[in-house]
């Protein structure tokens, strides 16, 4: 049985998906926006076949990585969403 916090997280992703491939043709990199769109589209598809009890499993690994590599990481996300904010710099000025 899938909780039903999967299925919310399958629909925002496919929300996000849908945004991105929308969005792409209107920024500096439309194909990373288009690459984007299908790597969010497969997660959400896979989040409803992996299961509640799977995403449990990874979550629980992830919580015993040591605390650098979680800061890293997040230093990653936060460098990836300035890339994707100036990538659509231009659009939103425009």
């Amino acid at each position: 049985m899938v909780s039903p916090g999967i299925w919310a997280a399958t629909a925002i992703r496919l929300l996000l998906a849908a945004l991105l491939w929308l969005s792409a043709p209107v920024c500096r990199t439309p194909l990373v926006f288009e690459v984007l769109a299908v790597v969010a589209l497969g997660a959400a598809l896979a989040l409803p076949v992996l299961g509640s009890a799977r995403m449990l499993g990874l979550l629980d690994r992830l919580a015993s990585w040591p605390a650098l590599v979680v800061r890293i990481q997040g230093l990653v996300g936060v460098g990836f969403g300035l890339f994707l904010l100036w990538s659509l710099w231009p659009a939103l000025s425009a």
